[in-house]
């Protein structure tokens, strides 16, 4: 079980942070710092260790945690960091919807150099805009290395009519692996502090 927070800032200078609260990985953290065109920074705090680790830029495509979930996949969409291309529109089978095929691709050269992918394909639902589906390509290879499903859309009153998913599965095409996020409750515009997203409030819990 874990906790994800997150908050906005302009210019895609977002934070995030996801606490794990029950498991083997009970008390162990990982904090995210987006910055615009530029790439991320990250840092993990191993609670077994009881020590703060900050991710080199190679790292962040690695595995989370043993997860198919790699440190990069758990930033937000950060559109100054990316080409969009529109592919086309299609009907996709798995979701039982047609939707909008967008090619996204790391803009600047250290985003590039961190990234492991060549390439995401996200397909976006034509009906309501959200995204259904991402495809992520190897940058060794060029093929498909892993797909992510988001499912279970719901929204509430006070979410100004935005939905959000229940569920999100990764599909390691490599491996043949596959992890599964299920998200219990969900608060919106709670007034998260600042402090939160620091390396003090990162080892503090």
């Amino acid at each position: 079980e874990l906790t994800m927070s997150a908050k906005t800032a302009p210019k895609y200078e977002d934070r995030s942070l996801i606490r794990f609260t029950a498991g083997d990985e009970r008390g162990t953290a990982f904090l995210t710092h987006q910055h615009g065109e530029s790439a991320d920074d990250q840092w993990i705090y191993l609670a077994s260790l009881k020590k703060t680790k900050r991710l080199a830029a190679g790292e962040k495509k690695e595995s989370f945690v043993g997860s198919d979930f790699a440190y990069e996949d758990l930033r937000t969409e950060n559109l100054d960091a990316h080409t969009y291309k529109l592919l086309g529109r299609e009907n996709v089978k798995q979701i039982k919807k047609q939707c909008w095929k967008v090619e996204a691709v790391a803009k600047a050269e250290d985003e590039k150099a961190s990234t492991g992918y060549a390439k995401r394909v996200i397909w976006v639902s034509s009906d309501d805009n959200l995204v259904r589906r991402i495809d992520y390509y190897s940058k060794d290879s060029g093929k498909l290395m892993k797909s992510q499903f988001f499912s279970r859309f719901t929204t509430k009153k006070d979410w100004k009519g935005f939905k959000r998913p229940g569920r999100a599965v990764m599909i390691n095409k490599t491996t043949n692996t596959k992890t599964e996020f299920l998200f219990k409750e969900r608060k919106i515009n709670e007034g998260v502090k600042d402090d939160m997203f620091s390396e003090r409030g990162l080892e503090k819990g």
